[in-house]
């Protein structure tokens, strides 16, 4: 079966062939045919990649789309713990009874003392220290 070449007319402005011939000339094509002809070949291959890109936009998305529900889950989880401590700490203030008034003083001094090697701890485990 032989393959024969389309011919198709068309009608351009004098001033716009001038223009697109030296165009064409310019960018090294053998003629104004074989410029618009790979000017339309262009042009269909941006739409078939339109479809390609459009494919990973939508991908994108849903990937996004589940890097937030992950991101959500985690949000709650982390406002689960914290109702968790919070509740944890209303009972033991609940059921713990206040130390006598005599005792305040000795407790604070106790409560800094234990609170400042918490601090060096903590300190020295961010640091990466051995034996934090």
């Amino acid at each position: 079966m032989s393959r024969k070449s389309a011919f198709y007319t068309v009608r351009i402005d004098p001033e716009e062939r001038a223009l697109l011939e030296k165009v064409a000339a310019r960018a090294g094509y053998r003629s104004l045919s074989a410029f618009l002809l790979a000017a339309a070949r262009e042009k269909a291959q941006l739409i078939e990649n339109d479809d390609v890109l459009s494919a990973m936009e939508e991908r994108m998305a849903a990937t996004f789309g589940r890097v937030m529900q992950m991101i959500q889950t985690v949000n709650d989880g982390v406002q689960v713990n914290v109702s968790q401590v919070h509740y944890l700490a209303q009972a033991f203030f609940t059921c713990v009874p206040q130390p006598p008034p005599e005792a305040v003083d000795a407790a604070i001094d106790q409560a800094k003392i234990r609170h400042a090697r918490w601090q060096e701890a903590v300190a020295a485990d961010v640091e990466g220290k051995p034996g934090a």
